[in-house]
């Protein structure tokens, strides 16, 4: 497990609240108060983003392990022998028995089955923190919170970012006054959404990904230089 501080909300917000430090001085809401260009090194940021995770993976969850006696911790891979038996591969194969073996190993993020996706690549909530350079275009598939959440950060940060949900709206579990709310405040950022729509199949050419999207609008194709999946887990 460790979603939260490995790949969930610890990086997720401190990415978000980065680009906001970036992109709301570049906007200011109030009369009187003159817009400023901060700097961004974006491989900076994601160095930061790394190095938080990294300390409170250790301040969070090893430390507080570590004064109960009767807890040990293994950094390991382990598999299940029997119902009553855990095997621990750390060098040295230890077999541990128990009455009951709780597995908490999380999830994983899905991705849709489309066409040519998973050839041309993308990248998900997790493995978008190894990135060190940004897009400049990205294509985020899926309209939930992860995905707004992460594209905003990237959107603040200077890229293009076009939504594409399969669904009437996004946050299609909120309130309608809600994702309407949502979608126009992030309109007026500069995101763009394609709602109702179905991605057909996606393609790469010379480093340029295209996705073909078909919605009631009829057919559009998309060319970004990233795709972020964000459909669930």
């Amino acid at each position: 497990g460790g979603t939260c501080v490995n790949v969930g909300c610890v990086p997720s917000k401190y990415l978000l609240e980065s680009s906001h430090r970036y992109f709301y001085p570049q906007h200011p809401f109030f009369p009187g108060v003159g817009a400023i260009s901060p700097n961004l090194n974006f491989q900076n940021v994601m160095d930061g983003v790394r190095k938080l995770v990294k300390r409170f993976r250790e301040t969070k969850y090893k430390k507080v392990l570590a004064p109960y006696p009767n807890v040990d911790v293994y950094e390991a891979k382990g598999r299940c022998k029997s119902p009553t038996e855990v095997e621990v591969l750390d060098g040295n194969v230890k077999t541990f028995k128990a009455r009951n073996v709780i597995i908490a190993t999380g999830s994983r993020p899905t991705a849709p089955p489309i066409e040519g996706l998973k050839e041309v690549g993308y990248i998900t909530s997790d493995s978008v923190w190894n990135l060190d350079e940004m897009p400049k275009r990205l294509a985020v598939i899926g309209g939930g919170a992860i995905g707004l959440e992460l594209g905003q950060a990237f959107l603040h940060f200077g890229s293009e970012v076009t939504v594409v949900e399969a669904l009437p709206r996004i946050m299609g579990a909120a309130e309608p006054e809600i994702s309407e709310m949502l979608q126009n405040k992030l309109s007026g950022e500069g995101m763009k959404f394609q709602i109702k729509a179905r991605i057909n199949r996606v393609d790469s050419v010379n480093g340029v990904k295209t996705l073909e999207v078909v919605s009631e609008k009829g057919k559009s194709k998309i060319e970004v230089d990233e795709i972020l999946v964000a459909t669930g887990r």
